[in-house]
């Protein structure tokens, strides 16, 4: 603290890559799109978070949020075959909102985890 400190130069962390594996963790918040539902099949671990609260806008002040529920950090997935991403962006936009629409980010930050997989069923 009070600046005693010396920073570090930036430096490159390589993750694990989902692609090949049975399994992943996400490091941020999830909110499945449909057609996703086999990210849960048995086997998978996750709790789920309820997501709500305020917005600030131009248009609009103080105004709440709708809640969405979402997979939280740390939930240990299946993968899919043929996806790239997973989760997706949450319409929260308030009912008496209509100036934009309001987004909540639930795109999964998917780290490589479990065992390759065969080409197994995924659900």
């Amino acid at each position: 603290g009070y600046g005693l400190f010396t920073p570090l130069e930036p430096q490159r962390v390589d993750l694990p890559d989902v692609e090949g594996t049975d399994r992943w963790v996400t490091l941020s918040s999830c909110w499945p799109l449909p057609g996703q539902e086999g990210l849960l099949r048995p086997g998978a671990a996750y709790r789920l978070e309820n997501r709500r609260g305020w917005m600030d806008s131009p248009e609009g002040r103080n105004l709440r949020r709708k809640s969405v529920h979402m997979l939280e950090p740390g939930s240990v997935l299946w993968a899919l075959s043929g996806h790239t991403t997973y989760g997706g962006l949450a319409d929260v936009t308030p009912e008496i909102f209509e100036a934009h629409v309001v987004w909540r980010y639930g795109l999964a930050l998917p780290v490589g985890y479990g065992r390759a997989h065969g080409g197994g069923d995924d659900g």
